[in-house]
């Protein structure tokens, strides 16, 4: 289902994980058998078990955006494989997995999504939680994802998170819609030099994140063209 050719390391650097993978197995996010050193964070037999996404989904009953496009590469299900490998995305440090799984969904969409976008804005962490994480997952995401349409370009500077929210992993929906509010600003940028942009994340639950960042960009150009490009979305 998927290409396990891995990214693409220098020799030296795939020598030195071979060596590390001799005395530090690789095992599956999911099943924890051990994995082969190119096998992207999960075993072939757990690929088997994430449900692709082909078409643009609907979108969540609290997205209520018009003509805004969502693509997402798999379906997110609780207690599987999908949930284990968006944890180990954002919460163990598996940064050369987040590339990899972006590079991979770029893999699947049509030049004919992308021919048009100018950008991608990856969602924003707050400083305190990127700084205690060391990374933003979803612009390694973001980032993957271009190494398939360089003509695009990475734009980190005209979104901030200006509201420090605990995970809402746990919360429920209602709670997570009234966290979104005024979490984000437009940093001084003229993002209205764009008529295209896609707006990257991980997962997406409720919406409530993407909606928020939707309206403050509608807000200031009401008719930008708005793609969303996230790795996983719930059923």
């Amino acid at each position: 289902m998927f290409n396990s050719n891995g990214l693409e390391y220098s020799n030296g650097i795939t020598l030195y994980n071979s060596f590390l993978h001799l005395f530090f197995p690789y095992r599956c996010l999911d099943c924890k058998i051990e994995l082969l050193p190119n096998e992207p964070g999960i075993c072939v037999f757990c690929q088997a078990g994430i449900e692709v996404v082909h078409l643009p989904i609907e979108p969540p009953p609290h997205l209520t955006v018009d003509d805004v496009e969502i693509y997402a590469f798999f379906y997110y299900k609780k207690q599987g494989v999908s949930q284990s490998l968006l944890h180990a995305l954002k919460y163990i440090q598996r940064r050369s997995l987040c590339v990899y799984w972006g590079r991979s969904f770029a893999r699947q969409l049509s030049p004919n999504i992308i021919g048009s976008l100018e950008c991608l804005i990856p969602v924003p962490l707050h400083r305190k939680k990127k700084l205690i994480r060391g990374y933003n997952q979803s612009e390694l995401i973001a980032k993957g994802i271009l190494t398939e349409f360089p003509h695009v370009h990475l734009n980190t500077s005209c979104i901030k998170r200006v509201k420090h929210t605990k995970s809402q992993t746990k919360k429920k929906r209602n709670d997570r819609l009234s966290d979104s509010s005024e979490v984000f600003d437009l940093l001084p940028f003229d993002i209205g030099s764009y008529k295209h942009v896609g707006i990257v994340d991980d997962v997406i639950t409720t919406g409530a994140t993407l909606m928020g960042i939707i309206s403050l960009i509608r807000a200031r150009v009401p008719h930008i063209r708005i793609t969303i490009f996230v790795l996983a979305v719930t059923k």
